[in-house]
């Protein structure tokens, strides 16, 4: 008897056509599974299936023959597969030296900083003493000082641009993990646990020497992601300049390409229906690209002080959700939009555009928690105060995976919205590569006199001490509030 092979068809089948073949492939399945899993599965997907079915129970072993309650087995494998704190890495003026950011949980002004009005009353025999113990501090400082015309000889990866920050001063090392290859019913039981604390950290940018950029990471996993069983990463911190960031939303796009035609898929048509059964059970994809974002549970962007389009030129800070090529958008478009909805205008129904930073969260199906960190300097803390406001009710979709191959467009299976938490504030000092090239106060370079600007004055003295400005951060979260089905969708499966 021959197995049962669907018919071919050589234009695109419509939507419902395409729902019927996939309801008939459902009920037909189970018996083709075993004349057909040769053709079907790789050998990654056996290998996963004799893992979860040839298992040694280890009666012997000290944590399986009942001497230790579960409880206590479990305690031990959540403490080895915790991570232990370790310097990162450092800049090389830096090194062997502590970090001092001077963190804190508000944006009040520091008290250390020189009133910028009391610069140009100090008398001559002052300014000779302050120069001399500024001599003396500055051999305490390896990063240069700001050389006139601007701070551009600073802004060096070497010199921590722009990956230096206070809560990147550790870095994570698992040393316990031994354990895991001790035998397979350990490695199931706990290599679970070591997913809440491993953190995948993205850098679009301006990045460390070994940072990873998001097309970087996915081409080193790619192999990997092949294999069911390998860990999947469930957090993940980003750190992007605009024009990068809608780089990697792209690369997201493409998934939708690569997966939307059966005769099309790279591998066949047969593989296509199959990742098709493996989704609606509630299974992963294989796609690198895809697979990450499919099993995220928490994705925390930060758009830094450097990240902001001209942020060199003091450019007005511009970001739009619903845009593509938000990084270059018009802040007459943010602006009008934003008053719009802060006047209590209905804008939540204007749609996302493919390649907008909204569109990047529609792939994230397990999502659990978004945060998203916007940076600036103190000068730019009226700009930012609006955007804030006005990012509190942004609200993204989570589309299902039926979107992303094209079966149903317009399937959202939740959005994320704000939670009830309160917007968390923290500055920090920055670096002297920090400041722009441009005077906030007088809007004169650097490069030329500014004795009448108190900024200008304020500026110089800060810098000559090593220092940049406060970098002032508001941080936000959102949570995924479940879309329920239709109601005339669930009588009609129910009459069926």
């Amino acid at each position: 008897m021959h197995a049962f092979r669907p018919p071919r068809r050589r234009a695109r089948p419509h939507i419902c056509r395409h729902r019927e073949y996939h309801e008939s492939l459902q009920q037909t399945l189970p018996g083709l599974m075993e004349h057909r899993a040769r053709k079907w599965f790789t050998d990654a997907h056996r290998a996963d299936a004799d893992i979860a079915q040839q298992v040694n129970p280890q009666l012997g072993s000290t944590f399986y023959n009942g001497r230790l309650p579960p409880e206590i087995v479990a305690l031990i494998f959540e403490h080895m597969m915790s991570p232990d704190n370790v310097p990162g890495p450092r800049p090389q003026p830096f090194r062997g030296l502590d970090p001092d950011f001077c963190f804190r949980d508000d944006h009040e002004p520091y008290d250390d900083e020189i009133d910028p009005q009391d610069l140009g009353r100090q008398d001559v025999s002052e300014g000779v003493q302050d120069a001399e113990a500024q001599d003396n501090s500055a051999e305490q400082h390896t990063l240069p000082h700001a050389p006139r015309p601007g701070f551009e000889e600073t802004r060096q990866t070497e010199y921590g641009f722009d990956w230096y920050r206070p809560e990147l001063i550790h870095k994570q090392v698992f040393p316990r993990i031994r354990i895991l290859e001790t035998c397979k019913r350990i490695y199931l039981e706990a290599s679970y646990l070591l997913l809440r604390h491993k953190e995948a950290i993205i850098w679009q940018g301006r990045g460390p020497a070994r940072g990873e950029t998001h097309s970087k990471f996915t081409n080193r996993m790619r192999s990997n992601y092949r294999r069911p069983w390998v860990q999947k990463v469930h957090t993940m911190r980003v750190y992007a300049q605009m024009y990068l960031l809608e780089q990697m939303i792209g690369e997201c796009e493409v998934v939708r390409r690569l997966h939307s035609n059966p005769d099309d898929y790279e591998g066949g048509v047969d593989q296509y229906w199959h990742l098709q059964s493996l989704l609606s059970s509630g299974q992963g994809p294989t796609d690198p690209v895809w697979r990450t974002f499919y099993h995220l549970q928490e994705f925390h962007l930060t758009i830094r002080r450097g990240d902001w389009d001209r942020w060199e030129d003091n450019k007005r800070l511009a970001i739009n959700a619903r845009h593509q090529g938000f990084a270059d958008g018009s802040v007459q478009v943010m602006r009008r939009e934003m008053n719009a909805t802060l006047e209590g205008e209905d804008s939540q129904l204007l749609p996302y555009q493919t390649g907008s930073l909204g569109s990047l969260f529609r792939i994230m199906t397990s999502l659990q928690k978004l945060t998203i960190s916007f940076e600036t300097s103190e000068d730019k803390k009226d700009e930012m105060e609006a955007i804030v406001r006005w990012a509190e009710t942004w609200r993204f979709e989570i589309m299902s995976w039926r979107h992303w191959m094209e079966l149903d467009n317009n399937e959202v299976t939740a959005h994320l919205v704000r939670d009830n938490t309160a917007v968390q504030k923290s500055s920090w000092r920055g670096r002297v590569y920090h400041w722009s090239d441009i005077c906030p106060g007088c809007n004169l370079p650097y490069s030329q006199p500014g004795d009448l600007c108190q900024q200008h004055r304020k500026t110089q003295s800060l810098s000559e001490q090593g220092n940049g400005p406060q970098l002032l951060v508001w941080t936000l979260t959102w949570r995924p509030s479940p879309v329920q089905p239709p109601t005339s969708l669930i009588q009609g499966e129910g009459r069926s």
